[in-house]
């Protein structure tokens, strides 16, 4: 039996392709990775391996390192409150 991408539970496929126990677990595993490429961009930004905005682009970055202060403490509490899906129970006929 293959393992969830997103928990790392064991679970049982309905299809050959399926990577994901169930759709909630699915939708946590790419906010997650969403949020994680957001950090990074905003990052790359300060850093300025990427382009800021042209209109203003100090006063945007002296923002942008409090933005990205909040979004890192934001991103941790979340990572470290992340409550698993409840389980599904097949269903009776």
């Amino acid at each position: 039996m293959p393992a969830c991408k997103g928990c790392g539970k064991e679970f049982r496929q309905n299809r050959p392709f399926q990577v994901f126990c169930t759709s909630e677990c699915k939708g946590v595993y790419f906010r997650h990775k969403y949020k994680l490429q957001a950090v990074k961009d905003a990052e790359d930004r300060l850093n300025g391996r990427r382009k800021v905005n042209g209109n203003g682009g100090h006063k945007q970055k002296q923002g942008l390192e409090e933005v990205l202060a909040e979004m890192k403490a934001k991103f941790e509490a979340e990572a470290t409150a992340k409550a698993e899906p409840e389980p599904r129970f097949a269903r009776r006929f």
